[in-house]
């Protein structure tokens, strides 16, 4: 039996219904988050995002800050405590289709502003939908 997170990997179906479209085209990878210096609770749902002034830092999506680069949305978190410092792995989905109202965004957003999301995510290969 193969494991959901490689059969994910290699473009199966998604099984989180809530969050990703059903049917539709699905392709994960991972990164780790220092937990005890990354300043950021990772969520299931939240547009993963980097720093490009700071490679090191992720956080959540956030419209007013034009340094931030998307990689993904996330659709699964592992906490490992074995380590000194405990490390977060973010599992996110970086070529899928997304429901707009399961991400885990925070304010109201205009037409434009969602028009802007809409295409900044279809650059990294994420369809969102309504």
């Amino acid at each position: 039996m193969v494991d959901y997170n490689t059969k994910s990997s290699l473009g199966s179906l998604v099984m989180d219904y809530s969050l990703f479209v059903p049917g539709t085209y699905f392709e994960s990878t991972t990164v780790f988050l220092d937990v005890a210096t990354a300043g950021y609770v990772p969520a299931v749902g939240d547009i993963l995002c980097y720093k490009s002034d700071d490679t090191n830092k992720h956080q959540k999506y956030d419209r007013t800050d034009a340094a931030l680069v998307i990689l993904g949305i996330i659709h699964e978190i592992k906490l490992d405590n074995t380590a000194v410092t405990p490390i977060q792995e973010l599992s996110f989905a970086t070529d899928c289709s997304v429901y707009y109202g399961a991400l885990g965004m925070t304010g109201t957003m205009n037409a434009a502003q969602k028009l802007a999301l809409k295409l900044l995510l279809r650059a990294k290969n994420v369809n969102l939908v309504d």
